[in-house]
């Protein structure tokens, strides 16, 4: 579970990010939840024009908490519900 100041920081990282194709998932922030809930497949996790930019999302998630599936699925809410 994310505390709202957690919740705060994902919000930055995923409006940083918000509306990046992806791969997988139809955004890069939705792969990156589906991948760390889900499937367990790095590739899922792959931008369309980047098999790494998902790598410097979750380091910034693991800045912000160790509970990065919880901070993942957060990000894919954010961008979907507020942010498209």
């Amino acid at each position: 579970m994310l505390t709202q100041t957690q919740k705060t920081q994902v919000a930055a990282v995923a409006t940083q990010y918000a509306n990046i194709e992806g791969s997988y998932s139809c955004t890069l922030l939705g792969g990156i939840a589906h991948y760390m809930c889900d499937s367990g497949i790095e590739t899922d996790a792959h931008a369309a024009h980047s098999e790494t930019l998902h790598e410097e999302v979750l380091e910034k998630l693991f800045a912000i908490t160790s509970d990065v599936e919880a901070a993942a699925a957060y990000a894919a809410e954010y961008e979907e519900t507020v942010l498209l």
